[in-house]
C-alpha cells in the first residue's frame, strides 16, 4: 500500500466504526437489550436512523429501530412477544416492558425494479448491513450504533452533516427523489423539526421533483403531510409549506390570509407545538379546523347574508 495514503485509510476505517460517545441515558433499554439479545443468538443488531440522529443532536427520541441480519421469522422465536407485519417488506414488532421496538432485517437494493400502487419502488429484498445502510434516504438517517459495544457505523459521513445542520440525500438526488417522490417532503419536514438547512445538491431537485408527488396515492400523501403539523415543528412547517408553494398544492386556504387570520393560525399552532412538547396529544382534526376556519367563517356570512335577501324578498 502506498504510504502515503496510509492516514487517510486509517481516518477512513476510524470513520466507519470507531467508538463514540452516546448518551446512553437518552437510550430505551428495551432496544438496549433486545440489540443485547439478538447479539447473543450469534446476529449482528444495530440501534438505526432517526434515533441515534436524534441524540447526537441532544434530543430524547419517541421511536427507536433495529436492523439486523436476522430474518423476521428467527427475530420472531427470539422474542416471545412479538409479531411480524407488513407486506412490502416484512418487520417484526417486538413488544417489550409496554415498548414497541421495530425490528428490521437489513435489505438491499431490488433486482427486479417493480413500482407499487403506494408509488414507490419494491424492494422486498433482504441483503447486508452495508446493503442496507446505501437504501438509506439521508445521510443523518444512516447511522447504525452497537450499543452493547459502543461503536458508531458512519459510512456517509452522516455525523459530520449532522453537526453542520444539514439534510443531504444519499446517492443522486434525481434517482433517489424518482425512486420514492415522499423523500421530497421528508427532506423539507427534516428541516423544519431539526432546524436545519438543505445541501446545495438535494436542494436543486426539490422543486423540479415536486411533480412526481402527483403518482402518490392521497392516503400515503396525508399521513406524510400529518407528520409536519403533529410532531411539534408546526409553525416551522407551515412556513415552509408557503415557501416551497406547497400551500397551493395541499393547504389552499392557508395559502392567502388577512393579517388578522394569520396570526390566529400561527397562536394555533404555538399552541400546539407546546402541547406536543409537554408530551399531550393534538388531534388531526383540530388541525384541520384552524386551517379550515377562515374558509368555514366566510362561508357562514355568504349564508347569512343569502338568507336575509331570501328573507326580504
Amino acid at each position: 500500500m502506498n504510504l502515503v495514503a496510509l492516514p487517510q485509510f486509517f481516518k477512513k476505517i476510524n470513520q466507519l466504526i470507531s467508538p463514540t460517545r452516546i448518551n446512553h441515558h437518552l437510550i430505551s433499554d428495551a432496544a438496549i437489550d433486545i440489540v443485547l439479545k439478538l447479539q447473543e443468538n450469534n446476529y449482528e443488531a444495530y440501534i438505526v436512523g432517526g434515533a441515534i440522529r436524534d441524540i447526537l443532536l441532544d434530543y430524547s427520541p419517541k421511536d427507536f429501530d433495529i436492523a439486523t441480519n436476522a430474518k423476521p421469522e428467527d427475530i420472531r422465536k427470539i422474542f416471545k412477544y412479538s409479531r411480524i407485519i407488513g407486506r412490502r417488506f416484512k418487520l417484526v414488532h417486538v413488544i417489550y416492558n409496554r415498548e414497541t421496538i421495530e425490528v428490521s432485517t437489513f435489505r438491499t437494493a431490488p433486482t427486479e425494479k417493480i413500482h407499487m400502487k403506494n408509488g414507490i419502488l419494491k424492494d422486498n429484498e433482504y441483503g447486508s448491513m452495508s446493503e442496507d445502510i446505501k437504501r438509506r434516504d439521508f445521510t443523518i438517517n444512516a447511522l447504525y450504533y452497537d450499543p452493547i459495544n459502543k461503536k458508531l457505523i458512519d459510512t456517509f459521513d452522516g455525523k459530520s452533516d449532522i453537526k453542520k445542520k444539514i439534510v443531504k440525500l444519499i446517492g443522486d438526488p434525481q434517482k433517489r427523489f424518482t425512486e420514492d417522490p415522499i423523500r421530497v417532503l421528508r427532506a423539507l419536514r427534516f428541516t423544519a423539526k431539526l432546524d436545519m438547512g438543505i445541501h446545495h445538491d438535494t436542494l436543486k431537485h426539490i422543486k423540479p421533483s415536486m411533480k412526481l408527488l402527483e403518482t402518490i396515492p392521497h392516503s400515503r400523501l396525508f399521513d406524510e403531510i400529518l407528520k409536519f403539523f403533529l410532531t411539534g415543528h408546526a409553525k416551522k412547517s407551515l412556513i415552509i409549506f408557503r415557501e416551497y408553494n406547497l400551500t397551493k398544492k395541499y393547504l389552499p386556504a392557508m395559502d392567502s390570509l388577512n393579517p388578522s387570520f394569520e396570526r390566529f393560525v400561527f397562536k394555533a399552532l404555538d399552541n400546539c407545538d407546546q402541547r406536543i412538547a409537554n408530551n399531550k396529544h393534538i388531534s388531526p382534526g383540530f388541525i384541520f379546523s384552524v386551517f379550515l376556519w377562515q374558509d368555514v367563517l366566510n362561508y357562514g356570512k355568504k349564508m347569512k347574508h343569502i338568507t336575509l335577501i331570501v328573507r326580504l324578498r
